[in-house]
């Protein structure tokens, strides 16, 4: 896939995932070491050796709460039968994972639903286009479908997208992921440059001035000053040539002009 309209594809955990994995781990070089799963008597003890103080005991005590009432994930289940031997309650280390698989709310299967279409959609417009959407000011339905993968790592990074879900997209839309700490920043940066872009077809095809938004020339100044000083990542050039079209020109004489007047 060319590298236009594409994430980089990178490995990608939300910190609550990082948090979990620490805390197995934790626990398998204490069985490991100990030959046996920490108890309550050894709390102290757990608190006193972990790095983090984080209360092993608590931990799997709650693991196991979660599967017993079935809302456990099942990456997790199956990370911790690997290494941590005998940790299921009694009742359950017989049962087949899948009748141990976290059952959706009516609201969390229409959410998912929604998102399993989303990605039938990227997933046509990719196998179209040979690249993820762009913005598109000419094409509204574009500039849509060039925020929905935005969404996607937003749900990945808030610990709402499945490992069902995330596994299918990585198979079916490698390069969709990007590194922690910049999937918010880039829902923003997106948001306000569909903002500009529908101001441009408000305003018949001019960027937006002060009298028509102070916030939104602010932004547009800011990227000036970004891609004067070279640090402009090229993609988002890229997605700004894209949405606002005419208003730059194909050597963004336009662009630095724009900076030049508010000097």
């Amino acid at each position: 896939m060319p590298a236009g309209g594409r994430a980089d594809a990178v490995t990608y955990q939300p910190r609550a995932q990082v948090r979990w994995q620490h805390r197995l781990e934790q626990t398998a070089k204490w069985v490991k070491e100990h030959g046996r799963l920490p108890l309550a008597r050894d709390e102290a003890a757990v608190q006193a050796e972990g790095d983090d103080a984080c209360n092993l005991v608590v931990w799997l005590r709650r693991q196991q709460v979660q599967l017993r009432s079935r809302r456990l994930l099942d990456d997790r289940i199956v990370a911790m039968d690997a290494v941590l031997p005998g940790w299921r309650p009694p009742e359950l280390r017989a049962v087949p994972l899948a009748e141990l698989r976290r059952k959706l709310t009516p609201h969390e299967q229409a959410c998912e639903d929604k998102l399993r279409a989303s990605i039938n959609a990227v997933s046509a417009y990719v196998r179209e286009h040979r690249h993820f959407p762009v913005m598109n000011l000419a094409k509204q339905s574009d500039m849509k479908l060039a925020l929905v993968p935005v969404h996607w790592r937003e749900s990945l990074a808030r610990g709402r997208l499945s490992a069902a879900l995330a596994d299918e997209l990585d198979t079916r839309l490698p390069g969709w992921r990007v590194p922690e700490g910049v999937v918010f920043k880039e829902a923003r940066w997106q948001s306000s440059l569909r903002e500009i872009a529908d101001a441009i077809t408000s305003n018949g095809g001019r960027l937006p001035l002060w009298a028509d938004s102070m916030r939104l020339r602010r932004w547009l100044l800011a990227q000036v000053a970004l891609q004067r000083k070279g640090k402009m990542p090229p993609e988002r050039m890229r997605f700004l040539r894209d949405a606002l079209g005419k208003c730059l020109s194909a050597d963004d004489s336009l662009w630095h002009k724009l900076g030049s007047a508010e000097e």
